[in-house]
This record gives structure tokens, sequence and C-alpha cells, in this order.
């Protein structure tokens, strides 16, 4: 869903409008559909860590959760990774971070051969640390940095797990500089 929109239609559908970002789709159409399981009472739509999706129903007061089912990443014994939230943060602090994904525990539908956790991630050339992790969900930190290698673009976010197996973000975390205060 990466470089997609999502709207939602009161008492309706989420609506996804799934945009080409790829280099190699450039030229290509834009399709627009409504996702399955998105019916929604409100209006206000949020993406959340995992390709989750959030509405928000004040009609109700309630707050619904739905899932990606991608069936690729089911049908693949290796982790796949599938986005960082927050994408971006300033070199200068550390932040922590949630990357989503499946499988990277190997408990998903189809498990490796033996277990696996991932060890570390690098984003631009930085090791960042694991805090805690899931199958669908790593939580980390990216520790301070003096200066970023690439401080201006968006950098790849890879995920190196003890099985040997690396499961790369591509263009998923930039370096942002408020500027000096």
């Amino acid at each position: 869903m990466r470089g997609d929109l999502l709207g939602a239609k009161w008492n309706g559908w989420i609506w996804r409008v799934d945009i080409p970002y790829l280099d190699e789709e450039e030229g290509e159409d834009v399709y627009i559909s409504h996702l399955e399981g998105g019916e929604v009472t409100g209006l206000e739509v949020v993406y959340g860590p995992g390709c989750s999706i959030l509405t928000l129903d004040y009609s109700n007061d309630q707050i619904r959760h739905i899932m990606a089912d991608d069936e690729d990443a089911k049908s693949n014994s290796g982790p796949t990774a599938f986005d960082v939230t927050p994408w971006r943060g300033s070199h200068r602090f550390e932040h922590k971070v949630i990357i989503g994904g499946y499988n990277m525990n190997g408990e998903g539908e189809t498990k490796p051969s033996e277990p696996r956790r991932a060890t570390k991630f690098v984003i631009d050339g930085v090791d960042c640390a694991i805090a805690s992790q899931t199958d669908t969900r790593i939580e980390g930190v990216i520790p301070a940095v003096e200066s970023p290698a690439h401080g201006e673009e968006l950098v790849d976010v890879a995920v190196h797990f003890s099985d040997g197996t690396t499961s790369v973000v591509p263009k998923s975390w930039l370096w942002a500089d408020p500027g000096s205060s």
C-alpha cells in the first residue's frame, strides 16, 4: 500500500487509490478499489504499522482495526518487513520505531526449518537496536548520529535475522533536519 491514498465514505467503504511509486512503474495506470472488510461508519482513516488501517467511528465511539491479508507474504517462509513507523526523524535524537511485517519470528503459516529472531536493523549504515519483537512487529531504537550519510533522501531499512536472512524496506526512512533552534 506504499504510496497509495486511502479515503472513506460515511457509512460506506474505505477506498484505496493505488498510485505507482516505483521508477519501473512510471506510466502505469492508477487503480481505485474498495478494501475487502473496509465497511466503516466513520470518516477518519489512519494508516498504522504492518499495513494496518484504523478507522475512527465517532457515531458509536469505536476504533476499528483492519489488517492486510498479503498472500505473497504468507506463501514465503522468509521474513517480510512491510513498513517503518514513523518514517522520519531528526538525526540529532534517538527515535523509537516500529517495523511492521509478517513471519519475522517464523511463526506464520509457512514456517522455516529453524526458529529465527531479528538481530538488528540498519538504516543508512547505522546499526539500530531491537527492543522487542513478535511475528508481525519489531520495536527498535534508532540512535542519534552526528551526520547521516544521506540527509535529504529516503533510505532503505534492512532487518537482519539470526538465520542469515535479510528483509529490506526500500526508501522507507528520512533523516529529517528541522534546523537548529
